[in-house]
């Protein structure tokens, strides 16, 4: 499955880690197809805790990407400049994901399809999007300014951490 990027908003997404993982290499698998001659992509991740009601950020990465005109191109985006070197703990996590470009090309991430909103996240918050547009990730926001509604605000896309 994809996941349409919806550029210059933000997507919330949970992860829950059972053991020490170091935040040091991410990689986000994309599909791009397009005739668009060269497009840049910048890609913000933000690593955000949840306190009370509000998502706070704790880390971010971001990577400037061009692509060139192609059908069916399929890949992964790699991230390696980290703001602060960290250990992400054990427990509930979510990424805070902005993708913004010099055009509306085609661009999807390779995502799950859906959530299973029985699942124990603290505060029952699974995930959402700030349907805003946004110039940057935000250092806090609160659950109640997302919209958590309809499948595609639950979609997850691929993330992949590595060392």
């Amino acid at each position: 499955r994809t996941l349409t990027v919806s550029f210059n908003t933000i997507s919330f997404f949970p992860m829950h880690l059972p053991e020490n993982i170091p935040f040091s290499f991410v990689n986000i698998p994309y599909y791009y197809n397009s005739t668009d001659s060269t497009v840049n992509f910048t890609f913000d991740l933000g690593l955000y805790s949840l306190t009370g009601s509000s998502l706070s950020i704790r880390n971010s990465i971001s990577v400037n990407k061009s692509f060139t005109s192609g059908a069916n191109q399929r890949g992964y985006v790699s991230m390696s400049a980290i703001s602060v070197v960290q250990n992400i703990t054990p427990g509930a996590w979510w990424w805070g994901i902005r993708i913004s470009s010099d055009s509306r090309s085609a661009l999807s991430l390779l995502a799950g399809l859906s959530m299973n909103a029985g699942n124990a996240f603290p505060g029952s918050f699974i995930g959402g999007r700030m349907t805003d547009s946004s110039a940057a990730l935000p250092n806090s926001i609160a659950t109640s300014d997302l919209d958590t509604t309809g499948n595609d605000a639950m979609q997850v896309p691929y993330i992949l951490l590595t060392t």
